[in-house]
């Protein structure tokens, strides 16, 4: 094994362990841990994006991406990711990982979403630079009407 695709690996590990501490927390201090400042994050496929409203190019900032994040705070109970395998590129510097989500809310409701998660790195691995979720769109869909649901339960 390379340097380099050690590197990676630390670093996917170090980028999923940061969503999973968001959750946890509540808080996102650690979101930017393993993203550079210019970290871009887009949603695939398109259609999705297409069908609730947005440009099928619409991309995030880390600050955008944050204040989504953020927006979900008050129906979760807990959120914890899965990682099931992970197919690394060190020459290219990109890797894509397919992730299983595992969401309880706070209304006791759970699910699980999954989602194939590509990422370029910088030069030296240290950090992700681009992010694409090409996520699974029946259940994304139902989890965000579930949140949805859970807070306006809770703002009854």
């Amino acid at each position: 094994m390379s340097e380099l695709y050690g590197t990676i690996q630390k670093t996917i590990d170090e980028y999923f362990t940061s969503l999973d501490e968001i959750f946890a927390k509540k808080s996102i201090e650690s979101a930017s841990r393993a993203r550079t400042d210019d970290c871009t994050f887009a949603i695939a496929p398109a259609s999705f994006l297409r069908d609730n409203g947005m440009p099928a190019d619409h991309k995030l900032t880390n600050e955008q991406r944050a204040g989504h994040m953020k927006s979900q705070f008050p129906a979760m109970d807990h959120a914890e990711s899965e990682s099931v395998q992970a197919v690394i590129d060190a020459h290219a510097k990109t890797a894509v990982v397919q992730k299983r989500n595992h969401i309880t809310l706070v209304n006791g409701k759970s699910i699980t979403t999954e989602c194939a998660v590509f990422l370029w790195f910088t030069d030296d691995g240290t950090k992700v630079k681009k992010i694409v979720q090409f996520t699974d769109t029946a259940e994304t869909k139902k989890y965000l009407g579930m949140v949805k649901e859970a807070i306006q339960e809770l703002n009854a």
